[in-house]
């Protein structure tokens, strides 16, 4: 072996690094925690273990983290090992179970009439929705309409014909109608 002697020997590298895991388990592994926690400068750290360090940090992450309140339900052979010879115990776990499945069975029942309940407002929205339309296009010639009589009745010689007395609509019996006539023709 040539150049400068080993002050860390790998299996003293091994120990202080699963020292370190055990103490930290759910912590990733950095280079400056380890040489703080150790005393071995973090450059000897990443030129020697920086492939076991690397790995164990990529797999602790891909972990997916445990959901916090979720049921772990455990596996018929457990059941029998620690029921099997207590059949009221085993019998209370497995109603607790069936219960378990038929709530989860109404939360998927739940889901479905949600799902079903957010298809019809949407098609009743989309209906609004192009009532509202027409409804504002409607408005647009009723206001088109009422600029044109406006318009119509700074003419005096239509003013006459259309009823109409300066700049002020005239409601005759006859204009009521035609004007009452006008307006049904644009129902709201």
């Amino acid at each position: 072996m040539s150049g400068r002697p080993q002050i860390y020997t790998d299996e003293y590298l091994d120990e202080k690094l699963n020292e370190f895991i055990k103490k930290y388990p759910d912590r990733t592994i950095s280079y400056p925690g380890l040489e703080r926690e150790t005393g071995v400068p973090k450059h000897i750290w990443k030129y020697r273990k920086g492939d076991i360090i690397s790995s164990y940090n990529k797999n602790r992450n891909n972990k997916a983290p445990e959901p916090s309140g979720r049921i772990v339900i455990p596996s018929a052979d457990d059941v029998m090992a620690k029921y099997g010879d207590k059949p009221e115990l085993l019998k209370t776990y497995i109603g607790r179970l069936l219960e378990l499945l038929a709530k989860a069975d109404s939360y998927k029942n739940e889901e479905r009439t949600i799902q079903e309940l957010e298809q019809r407002y949407q098609s009743q929205i989309e209906e609004l929705s192009v009532k509202n339309k027409q409804q504002e296009k409607t408005l647009q010639q009723l206001n088109k309409t009422l600029s044109q009589m406006m318009l119509d009745s700074q003419y005096p010689d239509r003013r006459k014909a259309e009823g109409i007395k300066e700049n002020v609509l005239e409601f005759s019996p006859e204009n009521r109608k035609k004007y009452r006539d006008l307006l049904d023709g644009f129902s709201l």
